[in-house]
Formats: structure tokens, sequence, C-alpha cells
């Protein structure tokens, strides 16, 4: 059996796969990952592990916890994937957007693909349907959108998420909760667009923590993959591994 693990800065989802089968995911605690990883090892056949992290705590400080029967990998642009990336900056490429394509090219192994990530920041990529990894855009998510303004600014004050927010804002507070929500979502909406005018032919997959919020906002046919980065994962790991 396979382990997907994409650490984040606070949470970690961790995947268990037989085969291409997801059979097992839980969400833990970033703090307590090396904890509970030793609990799953001891309760499971594993024989592989492969780490996604744009956390402070890394794959290798993950990888050194594990016995040492299990082959572990821990994912980034130098590692050998079966997609061909076209990134100037690879370098900087988070792993978990090389995931995110990877899951894509899973799912439609013969369309091209934008894979939206709605997370802390909103990330869009783009794999073509040979499989090459164009990049894609980045930019702020929800939450950072409504602290920003609040960092920012001495007398605004720092609110809750509203995705049932109106349109227009009867107070202060509704006001930034509507410009945030509504800004994102038409965002989100008008790269839909751009993508789809200039590749046609392109399947929407939406993913991430906040991908709920505005997925019934999308009037274009959309794919929603909760576990796309742990899918990716498991790939990268089968085709490393030749299963």
């Amino acid at each position: 059996m396979n382990l997907a693990i994409d650490i984040g800065n606070t949470q970690t989802k961790v995947g268990l796969f037989k085969g291409h089968e997801l059979v097992e995911s839980n969400i833990v605690q970033t703090n307590n990952l090396i904890t509970e990883l030793k609990e799953v090892i001891d309760s499971k056949p594993i024989a592989h592990i492969g780490i996604s992290s744009v956390a402070s705590l890394g794959g290798e400080e993950v990888l050194a916890a594990i016995p040492e029967d299990i082959k572990g990998l821990v994912i980034n642009s130098d590692t050998d994937l079966p997609i061909s990336i076209d990134y100037q900056t690879q370098q900087t490429l988070g792993p978990d957007r090389i995931c995110g394509v990877v899951g894509a090219r899973f799912h439609f192994p013969k369309s091209a693909c934008l894979v939206i990530d709605a997370g802390t920041c909103i990330t869009y990529d783009f794999i073509d349907k040979n499989g090459v990894f164009l990049g894609g855009g980045i930019s702020p998510g929800l939450r950072m959108r409504l602290k920003s303004m609040h960092n920012y600014s001495s007398k605004l004050p720092l609110v809750e998420i509203n995705q049932h927010v109106s349109l227009i804002g009867a107070s202060t507070a509704e006001a930034l909760q509507s410009g945030a929500f509504h800004g994102l979502k038409n965002e989100i909406r008008g790269t839909i667009l751009s993508y789809l005018n200039k590749y046609s032919e392109t399947e929407i997959i939406l993913t991430g923590g906040d991908s709920s919020l505005f997925a019934q906002h999308i009037e274009n046919p959309i794919f929603a993959a909760p576990n796309l980065i742990l899918e990716g994962i498991n790939q990268i790991l089968s085709y490393n591994y030749n299963e």
C-alpha cells in the first residue's frame, strides 16, 4: 500500500492507497504528524510513502522518522514525473502544484486541464493535452484577502468568511465580506473563461479547502476533486516504483 502525505502549514492530509484506489484518508494537525504517522505505519502494510510539503516541516524530516524498509519519496521538481514541465523557475515550483496537475492527468489522461486549488492562495495550473505543465497563476485566497484588508488599514475590522453575504454589503463588515467573496468568485469565473477562450477543450478541476465555497457559483462544468493532491502523490509513487 502507498501512503500519500500532503503537508500544509497547520493541517496535513494523509491518504492510504491500494493501487489507484484511495481507501482511507484523514486530516491531522501538522505539528502532530510524526506521531500520527508512526501509528499508521504500525497498523497498515505500507510499502511506499510520498510527501508533498509546503510547510516548515519538510519531507526529509518526516522520512527520517519512518522505518528503513519503507521506501520514501519527497516530491519536488527534480522528481521523476509522469508529466513534463515547461516552467522557467522549476526550483520554486511548489510540490502541491506539481501533484495537482499529475492528479489531473490521472483523471483526464488525454485532455488539457485547468486545476484550481482554493486554499490559502488560489492557484491556477494548466497542463496541456500532451501532458506538459505550462504554468498558471497565483492569487490571494479568501482568508488572505480579508486579513490583508485588516492588516493594511487601521480602521477596517477583521471579519469572518461569509459566502452568503449580499452583493451590496449593508455594513462595513458585510462590505468586506462581499468584496472578498464575490470578488474572488468572479476572478475564478473570469479565469476559467480566459483559459477556455484560448484552450476550448479543457477540463476544469476544482480542489482545495475552500473549493466547496465556490463550486456552486461556477456555471462551467467542473470536476470536483477534494483529494486531487493525494491522488497526484500516489501517481508519482506508482511511476517511480513501477507499480
